[in-house]
C-alpha cells in the first residue's frame, strides 16, 4: 500500500487508508517488541528512514531513526 500525500504522485498503487503516519507498542518481558509498516521511500535529500521514540517512565526520550537499503 501506499499513505496518502499531495506530492505523492503514484496514483496507480492503492491507497492504505489504514496507514497513520504513526504507531506505538510496548515491549514483552525480555525487552521484544514486534509491528508492521509499509517500506519507507526516499524524499529529496533523505535516505529511506524511520523515526522511533523510545520512552520509559522517569527515563529521558531516546529519539533515533532507521536507514533503510
Amino acid at each position: 500500500g501506499r499513505y496518502h500525500n499531495v506530492r505523492d504522485g503514484d496514483a496507480g498503487r492503492p491507497r492504505d487508508d489504514n496507514f497513520q503516519g504513526f504507531g506505538q507498542t510496548t515491549s514483552d518481558g525480555e525487552g521484544g517488541y514486534k509491528f508492521l509498516t509499509i517500506r519507507p521511500v526516499a524524499y529529496t535529500g533523505r535516505t529511506p528512514h524511520i523515526h522511533f521514540v523510545v520512552a520509559a517512565p522517569g527515563q529521558r526520550r531516546f529519539v533515533t531513526q532507521m536507514y533503510v537499503a
